[in-house]
């Protein structure tokens, strides 16, 4: 658990201006009670509990652990390896090669060119039908 001395001070139930001074100091407290105790509550902060009107100190304590993304028995590694400074820098936004070239494919052969025509074209007419159909269906619709 992260180590705060006014936290540790505080009862095992605690008001919350009792919290915002431990947590921020006496300066910033009715800040912290106006804006940040909002959103934290909306963020899993623990709720007051009604039979001893305060908040549990100890859930807060874990609240801010999960909050600070503070792990027991952390230790620091160090780098984990050399910087590569050259990874930052900008690659070009769009290739020189051809989609050809990339795909080893060579040129487009005239038959491959006309069964794409022809595929275009047949989902074209498919699609001015489809059109069609549903502007009849909306006339018909629109009739008393």
């Amino acid at each position: 658990m992260i180590g705060n001395d006014a936290l540790n001070k505080l009862p095992m139930f605690a008001t919350d201006q009792q919290i915002a001074i431990a947590i921020v100091g006496k300066d910033r407290a009715s800040f912290w009670l106006k804006t940040a105790l909002p959103a934290l509550v909306r963020n899993g902060f623990p709720p007051i509990d009604p039979l001893h009107h305060g908040r549990p100190v100890p859930l807060i304590k874990k609240f801010y652990d999960g909050y600070l993304g503070v792990v027991h028995d952390f230790a620091s590694k160090g780098a984990s390896g050399e910087e590569n400074w050259d990874a930052w820098e900008k690659r070009p936004r769009f290739s020189k090669k051809t989609l050809a070239e990339k795909t080893n494919a060579g040129p487009i052969k005239p038959e491959e060119l006309e069964e794409a025509n022809r595929r275009r074209e047949k989902s074209r007419k498919q699609r001015e039908e489809r059109l069609a159909l549903m502007k009849m269906n909306d006339q018909s619709d629109s009739k008393p």
